[in-house]
């Protein structure tokens, strides 16, 4: 590493630089005839200049672990004397050292600290899984004590699978909790605070109101839209995207001047477009600052292929800023090159885990329009995400999700904090005002919703597809999406002998993680009765399928679709009967179905196309670009957010997801703004013979069904939507 001094000969400089350990206090040298002399300013003891060149001189290499290291935490690197607080917006409180910080989830029902395992993978990003009670706890010991005999590297949890070597430690964690639900239990990792290293330290609004920008709420505002002329020919806004855009254009400007806002529109109507309408608009007024976009990587790819799809001779150059190609623009202990780098006109498309690990330099950069997409990922009040994304500096902020409120209310207002930071005053006085009410059985949730709404005021915008539907097709009702098909002799006997189980332990008293466990090989029998042993592999594609009344009746319904020389997407979240699914399409078809689950890369890298793996994006492009039928396999979760994916008019919920929410999600991949054709959704169904008892398809659809109204509920937690195993239990019998 050496020194850069404009207006000088680098060459020259670097060899006098370099003869001696120590700094010297002058270097001087001839060129063209002229004696040029370099002074070192050390006027200023233990700071200045020579202090930074002697540390120059103290590290001039760095080995090939040092630079990984640098590129992928240049926190540890920048040397903060060099900063000053100045550099940063007003939000920004110092520069120190991060520690963690414990936040409750906060439920309708109460309010207290809950342990959880945290989930973070490149498709999905950090998910919890809160462990609510010790007969949770329960079920999750058993099913780990279970694996461990079986000599199992993974375990299924609340649906999600989990790195069985991970599970020890949370355990321990959770039976303290539980054990004292009031004050925060701290992970023996994290008590060490092993790395410390200085990050943005700003102020919260968590405990006390700190910070507030303009929180006048605004009604009834004169909405007028300012059109570009660069639109791609074909494409044109739809009526509520221009309603978008011009919300967007007036409450960015005078009178108004709002900070930011948040746009909740339901998944598939076209958030991206209004948001990449507006940046043109914004930069052909003028506004050369730079506009940044953060977003999951696997997201990335979209934003770029939407720009080139939508806007004609655009003036905006794209910057992709994650991965290596950082350091193109991020200069360690080079400032002013850093933020000049930043600083140039365009829209730089990042990864949230990029701004956490860069959160230095980008909150040195004056953005002019910053957009999250999936903000949800900034939904927890003092995470390191979280603090980076509010800690930028902005003429005007966006924050993009169709969840605006997944665990609690308290989502919504760590959102609303990073658009309008003030407007729902800090963190402790909503939860008392808008949070705890929800504890109290006679508070109308309808009314509350609607003081909440009235509080935000028109900086939250939010429309439904029953909002727009005239700009999108038909969709099957949700009455007619049950597709029956009775169970085979030998799939009914595994069901029976099951669900006697299920009796003999409800009448042993037993509860937890037993009868967890035979709800989930409820689910599986009725997927396929053979998903538990190692018989499918050996078994003809003829009875493998006739094997699972699922199967058949999918089979029956791909036939049709193939007949109309249409395609269909798949979703099941089951990675075996994923694999029992291309199996059954390759032989019965011949098509080499794509599956998109949590394993698929999230982005087209060097090592990704080295190895031959296409991105969950290149997958869907192969998919739709094929001309007629075409199968394509998804779990919900991986598929769950950002895919456009309007060439299939068919979806087939093949295992259905407990939560109606997530599984509306998935559908939107298909009925979206985009979509052309009448889209048609089926829940294929195995029943018992003569529908002598309710079987798990049938209790579940019917769960699902009740609690579909308040899945569209904006304000309404999704996750307390989800079924719960006691729902389960009394509708489970046998018939004598």
């Amino acid at each position: 590493m050496t020194p850069e001094f404009e207006e000088v000969n680098q060459t020259v400089f670097e060899k006098k630089f370099n003869l001696l350990n120590r700094v010297k206090p002058e270097y001087s040298y001839s060129e063209e005839g002229k004696k040029i002399r370099v002074l070192i300013d050390d006027s200023k003891e233990g700071e200045g200049i020579k202090t930074e060149l002697e540390k120059v001189k103290k590290q001039r290499t760095y080995s090939k672990e040092e630079i990984s290291e640098m590129v992928e935490t240049p926190s540890k690197f920048w040397n903060t004397d060099l900063l000053d607080l100045d550099d940063f917006g007003k939000r920004v409180a110092e520069l120190g050292i991060y520690k963690p910080k414990f936040y409750p989830f906060i439920s309708p029902y109460k309010s207290e600290w809950i342990p959880g395992i945290a989930i973070e993978d490149v498709v999905n990003g950090t998910r919890l899984l809160s462990i609510e009670n010790e007969e949770q706890l329960e079920s999750l010991k058993q099913v780990f004590e279970t694996a461990k005999a079986k000599k199992e590297s993974e375990i299924v949890f609340k649906d999600e699978i989990l790195d069985i070597h991970k599970i020890q430690p949370i355990i321990d964690i959770a039976e303290k909790q539980l054990k004292q639900p009031k004050t925060p239990v701290v992970s023996p990792k994290e008590d060490q605070n092993k790395e410390v290293k200085k990050v943005l330290i700003i102020k919260e609004n968590t405990e006390i109101e700190e910070y507030v920008e303009n929180i006048e709420v605004i009604k009834d505002a004169d909405y007028r839209l300012s059109e570009i002329s660069n639109l791609s020919k074909g494409i044109q806004l739809k009526k509520h995207q221009k309603e978008g855009v011009a919300w967007l254009q007036t409450l960015s400007k005078k009178p108004y001047n709002l900070p930011g806002v948040l746009l909740a529109d339901d998944m598939g109507l076209g958030k991206t477009i209004q948001v990449l309408y507006f940046m043109e608009w914004y930069f052909q007024n003028g506004n050369t600052k730079p506009n940044l976009v953060i977003a999951p990587v696997s997201l990335l790819e979209n934003w770029e292929q939407e720009h080139k799809k939508f806007f004609n001779d655009s003036d905006i150059e794209i910057k992709l800023l994650w991965g290596s190609n950082v350091r193109n623009y991020v200069h360690v202990n080079d400032k002013e090159l850093t933020i000049k780098s930043l600083s140039s006109p365009g829209l730089y498309l990042t990864t949230y885990e990029t701004l956490r690990r860069h959160q230095i330099p980008f909150a040195m950069v004056n953005w002019g329009i910053v957009a999250l997409d999936e903000a949800q990922r900034v939904k927890t009040p003092g995470t390191l995400v979280t603090n980076a994304a509010k800690a930028l500096k902005a003429h005007f902020k966006i924050a993009m999700t169709g969840t605006p409120v997944e665990n609690s209310l308290v989502d919504l207002w760590c959102i609303m904090d990073f658009c309008n930071p003030g407007l729902l005053l800090d963190a402790r006085s909503f939860t008392k005002e808008y949070v705890k009410p929800l504890n109290d059985a006679n508070t109308d949730f309808e009314t509350h919703s609607k003081n909440l709404r009235g509080k935000i005021g028109e900086a939250f915008m939010r429309r439904m597809k029953v909002d727009v539907a005239k700009d999108l097709p038909t969709i099957t009702p949700i009455e007619n999406r049950a597709h029956a098909q009775q169970m085979p002799i030998e799939q009914y006997k595994a069901y029976i002998n099951e669900l006697r189980n299920i009796e003999e332990i409800k009448k042993s008293g037993n509860s937890g993680a037993a009868i967890l466990q035979g709800i989930l090989n409820l689910k599986s029998i009725s997927d396929h009765p053979l998903l538990k042993t190692d018989d499918l592999a050996t078994l003809e594609i003829k009875e493998v399928v006739s094997s699972s009344a699922k199967l058949m009746k999918t089979i029956a319904l791909i036939e049709e679709i193939n007949e109309r020389k249409e395609k269909v997407i798949v979703f099941t979240d089951n990675k075996k009967m994923q694999r029992v699914l291309r199996r059954v399409f390759l032989e019965i078809y011949n098509i080499n179905v794509a599956v998109i689950n949590g394993d698929t890369p999230s982005s087209s890298n060097s090592v990704n196309l080295k190895n031959g793996k296409l991105s969950r994006q290149q997958e869907v492009d192969k998919f739709q670009n094929q001309i007629g039928f075409n199968i394509i396999v998804m779990s919900p979760i991986a598929a769950g957010f950002g895919l456009n994916i309007t060439g299939a008019n068919h979806v087939i919920h093949y295992t259905r997801h407990w939560n109606p929410a997530k599984e509306n999600q998935a559908t939107d991949r298909a009925y979206r703004i985009g979509q052309t054709k009448p889209v048609h959704v089926y829940y294929p169904m195995a029943i018992a013979p003569n529908e002598e008892l309710k079987t798990f398809d049938i209790i579940l659809n019917k769960l699902l069904e009740n609690k579909s109204q308040l899945a569209s509920n904006t304000l309404f937690p999704s996750q307390q939507i989800e079924i719960k195993n006691d729902e389960f239990l009394d509708a489970f019998s046998i018939k004598n």
